[in-house]
């Protein structure tokens, strides 16, 4: 043994150990361009390095056994029935041309189990073909996702949405449009905010002909949690596919999400080179779980309870639990603008978006970019081109058009506003904003019907106290001031702790008394 550790030491053996390393970093270095430019599974990179390791004991062993002189306890004798079949000894095994014989036919096991790999999961072969090889799901299908399962709403809600912005990116499936679920919501007699179960989401995708739905759970385990994801077919239940992921805290949930989403678009067909494009969802937002949570609890306050200085706070208290979080502070500023409150807040929090917009989707770098050109640069005209941008990414966007609209509205073109207004109304139904922009654009032309229906369509969709001041100002615009002077007043009185709402009250009230030329009672309101 020592014998065989000195002769390693040797510089011939250190010689073939160098070459050997020198080659399989190249081999490593064409496997792995391979890999990128075929769109071959990961494994498949691991798996050559094994062979590699496999090979380096095998070498260094030749090396030292063909640097010597056969010994003649390494001989096998003429008389052993294995003499027919060659030299069996040490010596007459570790050869060179062995060696390197069976480097080549690891090669080839590499290619062959990776060609057999892809052939079978591209035709739907066995357990590795993917579900739309096999015919059990359409290329393209579209898919609805239902609300996780968790002990706790608010981390459900956040599972559920950071699944949702990380199968939007998919190019092999397509989620169903949340105003497409509220409205097939309501045509089952269900209110349009109903929980969406995975029982309530097979029932809607049956009746709409959806094929397959993605549910899961969200369980603690210890100081983590483990996450399971599913993909069922809407008709029967059955499992099609299912992804189970692990994460040690809160903090790690984000990447178990991510882990759990592309086993799901594996297992249903995607390439791997669209996997390996597609940004993990923590770069893509936040890696703080609890400052997506924060967010969407902002989300909810500012779209569903109305409550702008709620959504203020929790959007204040994301960018502090992370610093990076671009989309929380462009939301802040949107949100400061709307009720033009702190404008010095405003133009911070979207330089720090602008400054971490690097962390965002495609989408998401061109909304940043957008908001910072109207808002900082005071740039119409680049603030349009990042929305146009937008738009060739999805003809559809409906928050591109709507935002469009309100950069024509700036400029005083109602028409052309209305326009994009009606656009985006169309595209995406469901948003109060919208509905309620479409109104005030017919307002701004005189088209005083059309306006005073859209103000319906707007008060039957939304409980929001935030549309109120829009229907006060629509009396002024259909002549009747008094109308608007008590819906105004009432307003600061029912909503008196709502900053927002309370400052737009009595700005209104200060202009109307501008208007009649009573400057004291103007100036104390304003």
């Amino acid at each position: 043994m020592s014998s065989f550790v000195e002769r390693l030491k040797s510089s011939a053996a250190l010689r073939v150990l160098a070459v050997y390393l020198g080659a399989s970093w190249v081999v490593l270095q064409v496997v792995d361009v391979v890999k990128q430019n075929m769109g071959l599974p990961d494994w498949v990179f691991p798996f050559a390095l094994v062979l590699l390791v496999i090979g380096l004991p095998v070498m260094l062993t030749t090396a030292v056994l063909q640097g010597r002189p056969a010994r003649p306890e390494d001989e096998v004798p003429e008389s052993s029935p294995a003499t027919s079949k060659g030299d069996l000894s040490p010596h007459g095994l570790f050869t060179w041309r062995n060696a390197l014989l069976g480097g080549a036919a690891a090669l080839v096991l590499l290619a062959a189990v990776t060609t057999g790999f892809m052939f079978m999961r591209n035709r739907g072969i066995g357990p590795v073909g993917s579900l739309v090889a096999k015919g059990l799901l359409e290329e393209r299908s579209r898919i609805v996702l239902a609300e996780f399962d968790a002990e706790d709403p608010v981390l459900a809600r956040t599972v559920t949405e950071s699944f949702r912005a990380d199968l939007t990116q998919s190019t092999i499936v397509h989620l169903v449009e949340p105003d497409t679920i509220a409205d097939a919501l309501s045509r089952m007699g269900l209110e349009p905010d109903t929980e969406l179960t995975e029982d309530t989401a097979r029932q809607l995708a049956m009746r709409d002909g959806f094929p397959a739905v993605v549910g899961g759970e969200v369980a603690p385990l210890g100081d983590g949690y483990v996450l399971t994801a599913r993909l069922v077919l809407s008709t029967d239940g059955g499992v099609l596919a299912s992804a189970r992921a692990s994460a040690r805290d809160q903090n790690a949930l984000l990447e178990a999400i991510d882990e759990a989403s592309s086993q799901l678009r594996e297992q249903i067909g995607e390439s791997y080179t669209s996997l390996r494009e597609t940004p993990p969802l923590a770069h893509v937002t936040t890696g703080s779980l609890a400052a997506l949570k924060k967010y969407t609890q902002a989300e909810d306050a500012r779209h569903k309870q109305g409550n702008l200085d709620a959504a203020i706070g929790l959007l204040e208290e994301a960018v502090t639990l992370d610093s990076t979080f671009a989309l929380a502070y462009r939301d802040l500023a949107t949100i400061l603008g709307n009720q033009r409150r702190n404008w010095d807040r405003q133009i911070q929090a979207l330089e720090s978006a602008h400054r971490h917009r690097d962390r965002l989707t495609e989408r998401e770098r061109y909304l940043v970019e957008a908001s910072y050109s109207q808002d900082v640069l005071d740039d119409r005209a680049r603030t349009i081109q990042a929305y146009e941008a937008m738009l060739r990414l999805d003809s559809a966007d409906a928050q591109a058009l709507n935002n469009i609209g309100f950069n024509y509205w700036l400029q005083g073109d109602f028409e052309r506003a209305g326009e994009y207004y009606r656009s985006a109304r169309k595209a995406d139904p469901s948003p109060d904003i919208y509905a309620a922009n479409v109104a005030a654009a017919w307002a701004n032309v005189g088209e005083i019907e059309k306006a005073d229906s859209a103000y319906t369509v707007v008060e039957e969709m939304s409980d929001s106290p935030q549309f109120l001041p829009w229907r006060a100002l629509f009396e002024y615009q259909r002549g009747d001031e008094a109308e608007t002077r008590a819906q105004v007043t009432a307003l600061a009185e029912e909503f008196s702790t709502q900053t927002g709402l309370v400052a737009f009250a009595k700005r209104t009230l200060g202009r109307l008394e501008l208007l009649h030329g009573r400057l004291e009672a103007a100036e104390v309101l304003l």
